[in-house]
């Protein structure tokens, strides 16, 4: 995979730090296998799972009405789906039994958000499905989005942002590829590249640029094509983003109650996120 270095925006600290040729004997063999098998004929079901994750496997207590509606709706339209709302110990438990090799990497990250930015990786190549932050809404059922001819021969489905600077400066094409909801089939090999690109990264910078979707877009970019990834729309899964006329500098109450005129919705449009930031919540 090409190189990064530290030149991206987000990346703070020296890029020493950064290391190119950093990898684990376990992961390289699991690409190894995978790559053997990336030309394939036929494709595996989509994963019939709904991943979501919570710091303590529980919804935020701020504006927990909206957050319990919003996530009540990926049940209720994928009845046929199972659903599971994830917390920090899960997600450790998890990694530890299906990736041991990577758990000394995981408990050294210096912030929880990276934590759970990277488990939803793991989740989503062990088990397929869709993750989703816990401020998306489902608005379509997701049989319906596999049955779009976009993932016909799609190992990975993401959403992008729209292309444009934003209030704050400038928003550029390196954040353009979010975390916030991803979907797959199980074992896709771009998911180990991915892992292979957390590796290289461990406390560099912020977690946009370690885990977040600085990774994402770097290897969408240098691998999604023959990895079979698909970029949809960003109305289909985007339709709010800082690019959205007046939502920038808007109430996070304003956002959990008032977010949906903010946006038309279409036929296509899937789902969407009201950006509450839960992690690095603070009221307002």
């Amino acid at each position: 995979m090409p190189t990064t270095g530290c030149a991206q925006e987000g990346c703070a600290k020296s890029s020493s730090l950064y290391n190119s040729n950093a990898t684990l004997p376990e992961l390289e063999q699991l690409i190894v296998s995978a790559e053997r098998g990336n030309a394939r004929q036929t494709w595996p079901p989509w994963g019939r799972h709904v991943w979501q994750t919570a710091k303590n496997g529980t919804l935020p207590s701020f504006y927990h009405e909206r957050f319990s509606n919003w996530t009540s709706t990926w049940r209720e339209l994928n009845p046929t789906y199972t659903y599971h709302l994830t917390g920090d110990r899960e997600n450790r438990d998890f990694v530890s039994q299906h990736y041991p090799w990577f758990l000394p990497t995981y408990d050294s990250y210096d912030e929880s958000i990276k934590r759970a930015d990277a488990v939803r990786i793991f989740l989503l190549h062990h088990f397929g499905g869709v993750y989703a932050d816990i401020d998306f809404r489902c608005l379509r059922p997701l049989d319906e989005l596999f049955a779009l001819p976009q993932a016909a021969t799609a190992d990975v489905l993401l959403g992008q942002l729209r292309a444009g600077p934003d209030a704050r400066g400038g928003r550029s094409a390196i954040d353009s590829v979010p975390n916030a909801i991803m979907i797959s089939r199980p074992r896709a090999p771009f998911w180990l590249h991915v892992m292979q690109e957390l590796v290289r990264r461990v406390n560099v910078a912020t977690a946009m640029f370690d885990t977040g979707p600085q990774v994402l877009h770097h290897v969408y970019q240098t691998l999604g094509k023959q990895h079979h990834v698909r970029l949809l729309p960003s109305a289909y899964l985007y339709p709010i983003d800082w690019m959205t006329p007046g939502w920038v500098g808007l109430a996070k109450w304003r956002r959990a109650y008032l977010g949906d005129e903010w946006y038309n919705r279409t036929n296509t449009t899937f789902a969407v996120t009201y950006w509450m930031h839960t992690y690095g919540h603070t009221s307002g």
